[in-house]
């Protein structure tokens, strides 16, 4: 259900952060839908332009990290390159969960 909202425009905003939040939850409690739903979530950061959407997918980036290093190491890339995002939220945002990540060397920079 979630990925369906996710998927379809006409939802409102907070609908989609909400979805985004839902399935995090779920990736978090479960290595199987972690693997499952990584590359959609990780996509959606790359081609989704509501901030909101992308500040939940980049807080959610932290707990997901921890509880599955294996699953989600591999999208470090996409975290990183919302440095670059025009909006400057984003970027504060993404520079503060790197910051954090690395001072508990979850991640390498």
């Amino acid at each position: 259900m979630a990925k369906a909202i996710l998927c379809c425009a006409d939802w409102p905003s907070h609908v989609h952060c909400s979805a985004v939040i839902y399935m995090a939850k779920i990736m978090v409690a479960s290595d199987r839908y972690a693997d499952t739903f990584a590359p959609f979530i990780f996509s959606l950061l790359k081609n989704n332009s509501n901030i909101s959407v992308i500040q939940s997918i980049l807080v959610a980036f932290s707990d997901l990290l921890v509880r599955h290093p294996n699953i989600i190491g591999q999208y470090t890339s996409c975290i990183f390159e919302q440095l670059t995002n025009e909006v400057d939220e984003v970027r504060v945002q993404t520079l503060s969960i790197i910051s954090e990540l690395a001072s508990k060397n979850l991640i390498k920079v």
